[in-house]
């Protein structure tokens, strides 16, 4: 009887693969097939120099050139149409790269767009979601290059049940059934008894976050300020506990003006050396009200009271989805190197290994560009990674540190700042990282407040965004640096701990916490046709207030990532490795035009700075115990 249950339930498993992952076709537009994404207008370094938009869906074009996709064991499959199993690594993307580069103009680089989409999606949903994008990032003179695999929470979940056991999967001739039969029992009792034990704990967490975030506590640990804070520690110029050491708002000098516009920092031992501080940038709010209003807290209220019922069920879930989690996370490593384990002709079983999907991708790309097959031409590339795409994109520093990675854009991050210190430790231990125009790193992160108070299904679900979830449910972190990167409660303290190297490379940006922006920004890409300029909607929504919608706006845009030029030079000029912007962006005066332009260049001046301390840790220690 059990095992006609298990196979019922395996069964129903490949069915939901099949309907979730197995197939996905071109769907057909309302003008129309998808269009080839070789047939969108490519456009050029100013195109990318406006203001961010909200991607329209119905802009697609075919990815078959532009996107490498992987199976649950990390090896490639195909994108569109049935699944056709494992196949072999395909050099087609890196071969439409080169060829398209042969018909830039001379002197025009090739920047090379790579985006790894977040977890809790499966297949179809990455390439519906990355076929509009696509056409965006061509449009503003990307080479976009999609990273693709099923995240979805019903099949990795049944991987914890069915196949994984102790990080291997056991399928085919490897699987002892009836081995598999009990613990996938054992295992969903285990699981449903964990989260109705820890339900208690959990719905306690989600109570104590929403009362400190409401308008009557205001817990200061939720609210952003451009104040210095009150609270340091006289004795010593510099401590990792101290936000002043991280926010050019909270400097240890009475001048300030200077260091918000990317200054130097100083407590550093030599003054001719840069300040290891990492740049802020805040919502465009000069009012301290304005920074942390929530509207609508009341109505907000109710909605949270009459889910109250069914939050409590679903809080139950927990365990499940943690160890979901769990193989989300173990299939992005998969992506670079798969492991499978095989019994061979009884002599017992071992461990196979083989470079995954991305692993062959990105190991090839390494390889053509030092052996000169894009020719001449300057190869940018730039990584974006949302939410579980930080995993992804951390594998990629420390696997490549020869990559000529430019920009590096955490939207979200799921990963811990302890996985992204030790990647980017390892990346910028290569010199030519550390060059002039070399990487930048930039972690973008939703309003405290709506981290903790996003509500999803309408409020039935645990209260908070996934990086709460992981926080407090999934991953029990063991100390504060492993924690989710993408909080900015947890980046902003975190960062202190990072290699004087990354510090003085990273910018942490956090976006309102309204609906209201005060530029506001186009539903669609701007146009000159002024019909069609007249028939515009009004200005909408361009910045994110939920976890899952920082890919739905032109991330990759010097606007979207440091907000206004104006007010953040230091950041665009890092973020674009010029002060031409000031003009270009139409910063309006003279005088701030000239501001503009001289906060770019001193930003600029810090960057080229290529001598670190050997000993970062000695270094850091020795500042510490410096007199101030």
């Amino acid at each position: 009887m059990k095992l006609r249950l298990i196979a019922a339930l395996i069964a129903g498993a490949m069915t939901l693969s099949a309907c979730t992952s197995g197939v996905y076709k071109t769907i057909p537009l309302e003008n129309g097939e998808i269009k080839d994404c070789g047939a969108v207008s490519f456009g050029t370094d100013e195109s990318s120099l406006g203001e961010p938009y909200r991607v329209d869906e119905k802009s697609r074009c075919d990815l078959s050139n532009y996107a490498v996709a992987i199976r649950e064991n990390g090896l490639n499959r195909v994108i569109y149409g049935e699944d056709q199993g494992s196949i072999p690594y395909d050099s087609h993307v890196i071969e439409g790269l080169i060829n398209r580069a042969r018909d830039y103009p001379s002197g025009k680089p090739l920047k090379i767009l790579v985006f790894a989409h977040g977890g809790l999606v499966p297949h179809l949903g990455a390439m519906k979601d990355s076929e509009p994008l696509a056409s965006a990032m061509l449009a503003d003179g990307y080479e976009p290059v999609f990273l693709i695999w099923n995240s979805d929470f019903p099949l990795t979940y049944w991987d914890r049940l069915c196949c994984v056991r102790d990080g291997a999967r056991e399928t085919g001739a490897n699987q002892n059934i009836a081995i598999s039969s009990w613990l996938a029992w054992t295992r969903l009792i285990g699981d449903l008894g964990s989260g109705f034990a820890r339900a208690p704990e959990n719905f306690t967490k989600q109570t104590i976050r929403y009362v400190e975030t409401s308008k009557l506590v205001n817990d200061p640990k939720y609210q952003l300020s451009h104040e210095p804070l009150e609270s340091r520690l006289s004795e010593r110029p510099f401590t990792p506990l101290t936000p002043a050491s991280l926010m050019p708002a909270f400097a240890l000098q009475p001048d300030t003006s200077a260091l918000r516009n990317g200054g130097s920092c100083v407590y550093t031992l030599d003054p001719l050396k840069k300040g290891f501080c990492p740049q802020a940038v805040l919502p465009p709010f000069d009012d301290e009200a304005a920074l942390n209003d929530v509207p609508n807290r009341a109505a907000d209220w109710f909605v949270y009271q009459a889910a109250l019922p069914a939050r409590t069920i679903a809080t139950t879930a927990t365990s499940g989805g943690g160890q979901a989690w769990h193989n989300m996370v173990r299939r992005t490593r998969l992506g670079f190197l798969a492991t499978s384990f095989k019994d061979r002709k009884g002599d017992g079983t071992r461990a196979e290994y083989a470079l995954g999907g991305y692993g062959g991708f990105f190991q090839d790309l390494d390889h053509r560009i030092k052996s000169g097959e894009f020719g001449q031409r300057n190869v940018e590339v730039h990584l974006y990674g949302h939410s579980m795409g930080g995993f992804v994109i951390n594998e990629v520093l420390a696997r490549y540190p020869d990559l000529p990675v430019r920009n590096v854009v955490y939207l979200a991050a799921a990963n811990s700042t302890r996985e992204f210190d030790l990647a980017s430790r390892r990346f910028t231990a290569n010199p030519e990282s550390l060059r002039k125009d070399g990487v930048q790193f930039f972690n973008l992160t939703l309003h405290p407040v709506a981290e903790s108070r996003e509500k999803l299904s309408g409020g039935v679900v645990p209260l908070g965004s996934l990086l709460e979830w992981i926080d407090e449910y999934f991953e029990g972190p063991r100390t504060f640096n492993d924690r989710t990167w993408g909080k900015w409660n947890n980046a902003i303290f975190a960062a202190s701990e990072l290699s004087p190297a990354v510090r003085d490379r990273l910018t942490l940006r956090v976006f309102p916490v309204s609906e209201t922006s005060p530029a506001g920004c186009s539903k669609t890409p701007p146009t000159d046709d002024k019909s069609a300029l007249k028939n515009a909607p009004a200005p909408v929504l361009c910045h994110p207030l939920k976890h899952g919608e920082f890919n739905d706006f032109t991330f990759w845009r010097a606007s979207y990532v440091c907000d206004s030029a104006s007010r953040n030079p230091a950041c665009w000029a890092r973020f674009l490795r010029s002060e031409k912007f000031c003009e270009r962006v139409g910063v309006s005066g003279d005088t701030a035009r000239l501001a503009c332009v001289d906060a770019a260049k001193q930003a600029l001046i810090q960057m080229d700075q290529t001598e670190y301390p050997q000993n970062s840790d000695t270094f850091i220690t020795t500042a510490l115990e410096s007199p101030s």
